[in-house]
């Protein structure tokens, strides 16, 4: 039973990715070219020269697997570049998290002078009622004393018109009793 392989050299990346070489091969072919250490640079000519009938179903089979060799270096790039911007924001993730620490002690202090500063607006509701309070009484105050002024006003004066309506009352009595004196 034969199986299909690719080797390829170890050392030599842009080979792998260009030039690949493909044997079709039983195991034990396999592992007598591995010890012997011919993983370097195998062509379709070296192939051909050993299985010179399946030399058109190598040179498909070549053009097919780079193509695949082409699709998947593709797809490891992408993979690469999203690994690398990973690792860039696993490196901003220190900052990040120091950022979040900060603002958290920030909102723990605007959080305490909220607290203060609601404390300071009750107690300035409380004294803003406190001085309507005061502003009531002193108004009320000022009502009683207007009252009281004007009723000692109304008094001397009710006082002042009784008594002149008893000079009156006394000078026409007077009046009335002089002639006859």
């Amino acid at each position: 039973m034969y199986t299909f392989y690719i080797l390829y050299t170890e050392y030599d990346f842009e080979f792998l990715k260009h030039n690949f070489f493909f044997l079709f091969c039983s195991p034990q072919y396999l592992q007598c070219l591995k010890q012997s250490q011919a993983k370097s640079r195998c062509s379709v000519e070296v192939y051909g020269v050993y299985y010179p009938s399946n030399k058109d179903c190598l040179t498909t089979g070549r053009g097919r697997v780079d193509g695949e060799v082409v699709m998947l270096s593709a797809h490891w790039e992408k993979k690469q570049a999203s690994l690398r911007d990973l690792q860039q924001q696993l490196q901003q993730l220190p900052g990040l998290i120091a950022d979040l620490e900060s603002l958290t002690a920030s909102l723990t202090h605007l959080e305490a002078s909220f607290e203060e500063v609601e404390n300071h607006l009750l107690n300035l509701e409380d004294l803003c009622g406190q001085c309507e309070l005061e502003r009531y009484k002193h108004m009320q105050s000022q009502q009683l004393e207007n009252y009281k002024k004007n009723k000692r006003e109304l008094e001397r004066s009710s006082e002042k018109l009784t008594k002149r309506f008893q000079n009156e009352q006394g000078q026409n009595k007077l009046k009335i009793n002089y002639p006859i004196y």
